[in-house]
Order: structure tokens, then sequence, then C-alpha cells
């Protein structure tokens, strides 16, 4: 992996961490991106960094040559076939209530409608009720409900789904 891309998942870890109450770590996002079909899209001062797992984690070139220097939030989604998973967005609890949530799902949405996917689907604690706004904002709709599926606290995850 190369310096660049370490530093870029260092601080993801670290908004990771003050984000979620059972935050991936550094490990487990480097073991993410092992994968091609996972994809990071950071925010860093307005602007967008994309970056897919695998055949840009070891490059020594990107679409964006720079580290930012603020990352203020990020999702992380995969994709295969025709389908797609939303599977972490957060953004740092001082930018929060800004849109930046929202802009991150519609270049997710942007990007995943380049690899021709037709649904997108996430899991949501069923008591984040400023995410779950967030999703039916942007055209998810609630599928199912997952009994006790969070743990620390223990908590419902509801299905949601945007067809794209």
């Amino acid at each position: 992996m190369s310096d660049r891309y370490g530093e870029i998942i260092s601080k993801v870890a670290r908004l990771e961490a003050i984000s979620f109450d059972d935050p991936w770590s550094e490990e487990m996002l480097s073991e993410t991106f092992s994968y091609e079909y996972n994809h990071l899209i950071i925010l860093s001062d307005g602007e967008t960094f994309s970056y897919r797992g695998k055949e840009e984690a070891g490059a020594d070139e990107k679409p964006k040559e720079i580290v930012p220097d603020n990352i203020y939030g990020y999702v992380i989604y995969s994709e295969t076939m025709d389908e797609a998973e939303l599977q972490r967005i957060a953004v740092s609890p001082e930018k929060r209530g800004e849109g930046y949530g929202n802009l991150l799902i519609k270049e997710m949405l942007r990007e995943l409608g380049t690899f021709m996917i037709r649904r997108v689907m996430l899991e949501v604690r069923a008591g984040n009720a400023p995410a779950i706004g967030l999703y039916l904002k942007n055209g998810f709709k609630r599928i199912a409900v997952r009994k006790a599926y969070y743990r620390n606290p223990v908590e419902d995850a509801v299905i949601m789904e945007s067809v794209i």
C-alpha cells in the first residue's frame, strides 16, 4: 500500500473512531480496500476524492495526487454486478448539519450510475433518526427490520434500498 493511501486510511480511521460505537480499525479499513469492489469517497473542504480498492490501494498514480489535510466526511460502499451496498458513512462532528452527508450520498449515487448499478442497499440503526432522514431525502425506502442486529448497544437495524 502506498504511503499516500495509508495516510488517507489513517485519517478515515480517526474519523471512524469518533463517529461510531463499533468503529472499524485501520487494519479493517485496509483489509476492506484490498478488494477492488470496495470504494471510498472522502470529502475535504467541499471537494470529493474517490478511491477504489485493490487496484488503487498500491498504485503510485491516483486521479488526485494529494492527500487532503482535512477529511470532513467519507462514504464506503461496495459494488458487485448491478447492486451496491453503502457500508459506512460519517461526517466530522463539527461539520454535521452542513449538508456534507447529503453531498457524500449524492456523489456515491453519481459514481454508482457510472457502474450501471440498479439498486443500493444499506442498514442503519433504528434510533439514528438523522441518518434515516438523510437516506429518505436521497430516495431510499425502508424495506425491512432486523431485530437486535446491532450490539453495543443492542438495537434493531432498518434495511433501506434505493432503486436507481
